[in-house]
């Protein structure tokens, strides 16, 4: 990932995010048990392989990168927001944890700051590595 720093410090935040984020969903809903803990903590990993093999594709395949980033980058903020509501609800039935609420907030905030730097870097880069990976042609202005 070396055309782009900002996006490689993306994918190292999102790490970070889906270590904190995503398990902490996981862990939330373990209190009540039954199978969807399994299958979020299923779709939890495979979001991370998402996020490692679209790091990977960057730079052999744009295509196959910009459509697993996106869905993979998607899943994982509904893995954040997914957290910070069900400790709303577990605080709601009087059960608070102060770790989930200092831990949901902070990677709210950093899923935001995330989501923004990796749209940003993908407008502005967007044309330059289609036209590097020969998808499309560059057009050059008439005077």
């Amino acid at each position: 990932m070396k055309p782009s720093k900002k996006l490689a410090r993306v994918f190292l935040g999102s790490y970070f995010i889906w270590a904190f984020g995503a398990l902490l969903f996981w862990l939330l809903l373990i209190k009540d048990g039954g199978a969807l803990p399994i299958i979020i903590f299923v779709l939890a990993c495979l979001d991370l392989a998402g996020i490692i093999v679209a790091r990977v594709m960057y730079s052999k395949q744009y295509k196959v990168f910009f459509i697993l980033s996106v869905i993979s980058f998607f899943l994982l903020n509904v893995f954040v927001v997914g957290g910070f509501v069900t400790e709303a609800i577990y605080t709601s039935k009087g059960i608070p944890a102060v770790y989930a609420w200092v831990f949901a907030s902070v990677n709210l905030a950093l899923v935001a700051l995330m989501d923004y730097n990796y749209i940003r870097d993908l407008i502005t880069s967007y044309h330059k590595n289609m036209v590097a990976h020969g998808l499309i042609e560059e057009k050059e202005e008439e005077i």
